[in-house]
């Protein structure tokens, strides 16, 4: 989990991202994906108007059976990074066994 979220940290700080959904646009989020371990991963990533050189990168994770839109609603982050000048990532888990969306933190349940 670890080395996938540096993995992710790093290819975000060099994007060049695209607008690919109107939904996500309407909360300024972009939607994108990358490959790791020959998986897809998608993400969604907001970056507010005031980012400055070197700003944070803040990962903001869905619970079990969440999406990363949903919890992109919820948390309110987006205001949060307007405010302060950060960059925010809602990564979206993996399907589990049940097709319900998980974090691969090892619990058999998910296996």
């Amino acid at each position: 989990m670890v080395r996938s979220l540096i993995i992710l940290a790093a290819v975000l700080v060099g994007c060049s991202c695209q607008k690919n959904s109107a939904d996500f646009a309407d909360l300024g989020l972009i939607k994108d994906s990358i490959f790791i371990d020959d998986q897809p991963r998608e993400y969604l990533i907001y970056f507010p108007s005031n980012l400055k050189a070197e700003a944070p990168l803040v990962f903001v994770c869905h619970g079990y059976t969440g999406k990363a839109s949903d919890m992109a609603n919820y948390s309110q982050m987006n205001s949060v990074a307007d405010k302060h000048g950060f960059v925010v990532c809602y990564p979206q888990g993996s399907m589990d066994k049940n097709e319900n969306p998980f974090w691969q933190v090892g619990y058999e349940f998910n296996l």
